[in-house]
């Protein structure tokens, strides 16, 4: 792996938060979407540039990948070989200022 993935506190928070919601129905489901969300923010490690970079007006330096239901938000620090999970997002979410997520799992 060429990057070192580092997860902001809040949005572990939210990643629990939608665990906790999906286990109420199915447990099993909650683990295998946790899972799959952690394994394949994984492979920023090896793509750092794998997602698109947030619309206009938003700082330059993000990014964002759509995992399944979710959209991750983060920034690639060449300097330090470092990518930080900066939020994590259910799609149906009230969007972030000036960012259309719609157009995010295009």
């Amino acid at each position: 792996m060429g990057y070192r993935i580092v997860w902001s506190d809040s949005a572990l928070d939210r990643v629990t938060v939608f665990l906790d919601f999906i286990a109420e129905d199915n447990p099993g489901a909650a683990r295998r979407v946790i899972q799959d969300l952690f394994d394949r923010v994984e492979t920023l490690a090896d793509f750092p540039h794998l997602g698109r970079p947030l619309l206009s007006g938003i700082d330059p330096t993000l990014r964002r990948i759509v995992i399944g239901n979710y959209i991750v938000i983060y920034e690639a620090v060449e300097s330090r070989q470092t990518i930080s999970i900066v939020a994590v997002r259910h799609y149906r979410e009230k969007p972030l200022p000036q960012e259309d997520w719609r157009s995010a799992g295009s």
